[in-house]
């Protein structure tokens, strides 16, 4: 028996809080390109909005290929090269997490504030998530502690284990407690060093399933149990997503809150 297609529909949104004076969360959401993307800019480092803005453009550039203009007849189409990239593959989560790291590195390392102390301070967490509709899997990749959570006949699981000492017990565990506490302390992060140590993961894509993406500002405010609830209900992503974001209003503000909804639908 042949397997029904499968499609993506997404959402997204962000807001800065109720206590931040910037929104240092940059998020990405390219439901073409099946790449899906939040980064969350280091409090109290220098810049953490080019940081978190630099993430999601490395991952953005490996996976969403525009095509150059060129007019009917032109010389790619002779050749017969066409003006289609190559497909993406898990390997391009990666390399542009990688890429990312290097630049934010760079950046940070070239800064000429006045206050010379913060140079080299410049970070941000990521988490990616590219979905291979043709070969029905997952992949995802991560770096700190912004979160993956995913909806599955109806019971949500906690996808990622933060890079924190109070998530590296779970970091290569099979299952990841949904009431993992949030701690400032992260051991990980983008830019902060040369080389990064990331996490990379997968699984099986199916009808149905529903994704989380979300920054610190979403997954530290809304205690899981309510999470639960509000991701139980089938309702187009858009309500759904803002009452995700109201939550972490409702529950103090305190920092930036950024959330990314996918939801995976047959054909």
């Amino acid at each position: 028996m042949t397997e029904p297609a499968m499609r993506l529909e997404a959402w997204a949104d962000s807001n800065i809080g109720l206590v931040r004076q910037t929104n240092q969360d940059s998020v990405g959401c390219y439901p073409e390109q099946r790449l899906f993307v939040v980064a969350d800019g280091m409090g109290g480092r220098s810049a953490g909005e080019v940081a978190s803005a630099l993430a999601v453009e490395a991952l953005r550039e490996r996976f969403v290929h525009e095509a150059p203009t060129e007019a009917p007849g032109g010389w790619r189409g002779l050749l017969g090269l066409g003006t289609h990239a190559e497909p993406a593959s898990p390997e391009d989560l990666t390399g542009a997490i990688a890429l990312a790291n290097e630049r934010i590195y760079a950046a940070g390392q070239a800064q000429t504030d006045a206050d010379a102390s913060q140079r080299g301070s410049m970070g941000t967490t990521v988490v990616a998530l590219w979905c291979d509709v043709a070969g029905r899997r997952a992949h995802w990749a991560y770096v700190g502690d912004s979160r993956l959570y995913r909806r599955r006949a109806g019971a949500l699981a906690l996808l990622t284990a933060d890079h924190t000492l109070i998530g590296e017990p779970f970091w290569s565990a099979e299952e990841i407690p949904i009431e993992l506490p949030h701690t400032n302390r992260l051991v990980r992060a983008l830019g902060i060093t040369p080389g990064v140590q990331m996490t990379v993961r997968g699984g099986e894509l199916l009808p149905g399933d529903l994704y989380l993406l979300c920054s610190d500002g979403v997954s530290g405010m809304v205690a899981p149990e309510l999470l639960i609830r509000l991701l139980a209900v089938e309702r187009p992503l858009a309500d759904m997503g803002a009452a995700i974001i109201q939550a972490a209003l409702d529950g103090g503000g305190k920092d930036n809150a950024s959330a990314l909804l996918v939801r995976v639908l047959a054909e």
